[in-house]
């Protein structure tokens, strides 16, 4: 890996930096950009945010997350992160930029689990479906497509049903104790196996490829 010095964070008021403002504004979707009224309601709201950025000829955001007060940061930072892990491929910075955030612990360590390989019992059709996250069902989308796979519902269907999942509704929880496989295995014991925690996170590949071209390119 090279340019680990271009890596910056910081803990910040929002609007002391009107610069490291714009690039949340520019590539997240916490802000409608159409709606200047929504952005000083959430401002309001979330003052303060964790930023992780490439400090270079233009600034490119790696990782944010916003808060509604100053929070103690944990001692874990990126590039101590990035030299312990030694990535090697962009499926790897993934997983690092999807789950790391200093302030929640918790988010921070299951990306250095999220490296060793899935301890489930071998099963050629989901490790080859997981084979990017290791036998790990880390992603939103590998949780539908799995849905979809068994159920062979619309993608809008396996959506909903990953949403009232995690949400604890009690429909999508019979669902997954019901949904078999045809080797007789229901969803929500797959789910126990290669789930990292307990919720899926929606891959960050902007911050993965921001970082990928910064180590890599």
């Amino acid at each position: 890996m090279k340019n680990l010095s271009l890596i910056k964070e910081q803990f910040l008021r929002l609007t002391d930096s009107p610069e490291l403002l714009n690039l949340i504004k520019n590539s997240t979707a916490y802000f409608d950009q159409t709606n200047e009224t929504g952005e000083i309601e959430f401002l309001k709201k979330y003052p303060y945010a964790f930023v992780s950025y490439i400090d270079g000829k233009q600034k490119r955001l790696i990782h944010c997350t916003v808060r509604q007060k100053r929070e103690h940061v944990q001692n874990h930072k990126l590039v101590d992160l990035l030299l312990q892990q030694n990535p090697s491929t962009f499926a790897e910075l993934l997983y690092i930029v999807s789950f790391y955030d200093p302030i929640n612990e918790w988010d921070t360590i299951r990306p250095i689990s999220a490296f060793t390989q899935c301890l489930a019992p071998p099963d050629k059709l989901l490790d080859q479906l997981f084979l990017e996250s290791r036998g790990h069902l880390a992603y939103n989308h590998q949780l539908e497509m799995l849905y979809r796979m068994i159920t062979g519902c619309a993608p809008l269907t396996a959506t909903t049903f990953r949403q009232g999942l995690f949400a604890k509704v009690r429909w999508a929880w019979q669902e997954a104790e019901h949904t078999r496989f045809p080797n007789g295995k229901t969803l929500i014991h797959v789910l126990d196996e290669r789930m990292l925690g307990e919720f899926t996170v929606s891959p960050n590949y902007h911050g993965a490829m921001n970082l990928y071209e910064c180590c890599f390119g």
